[in-house]
């Protein structure tokens, strides 16, 4: 992960199955074609790294980095549903966690991100427990940021 220096970067968690997952692929790659500035990296949970390259090409995401999130990635970001959207500035520092699936929260979310605190969206666990297409993890650890 030490490669996320350099750009602002957005992390994507997501989960092969997810519903809400599903919603968000499309919205982000409008923010892809939008957002040069900003790197976008979806670490995809249940997915091998070939079927990412092939998902990442079904869903519209070119210009996004696919990696493979293991339990332990997922649960030092703090990750309690999916899609969780978590901005890094230059130096790979968290500027904000938010769980989005419109493209106009997404804009909102990184033009924003670093003016206010770092944001929990309290409403998105348990909206994510409601769906048969979920992720939960309890948090449990601290982040890993850079290295």
């Amino acid at each position: 992960m030490a490669d996320l220096k350099g750009q602002k970067t957005l992390l994507v968690f997501s989960q092969d199955g997810c519903g809400y997952c599903e919603e968000y692929f499309p919205e982000l790659s409008k923010f892809t074609n939008q957002r040069d500035d900003i790197k976008v990296v979806v670490m995809q949970y249940g997915l091998s790294p070939e079927q990412n390259q092939a998902f990442k090409m079904s869903k519209g995401l070119e210009k996004a980095t696919f990696l493979t999130a293991t339990a332990e990635v997922m649960v030092s970001y703090k990750i309690q549903g999916t899609p969780t959207s978590i901005l890094l500035d230059e130096e790979a520092n968290i500027l904000g966690t938010e769980n989005i699936v419109k493209l106009d929260d997404l804009l909102s979310f990184v033009d924003n991100a670093g003016n206010v605190a770092i944001a929990q969206c309290a409403a998105a666990p348990e909206r994510n427990r409601e769906s048969q297409n979920h992720f939960y993890f309890p948090i449990n650890s601290s982040p890993v940021i850079g290295s």
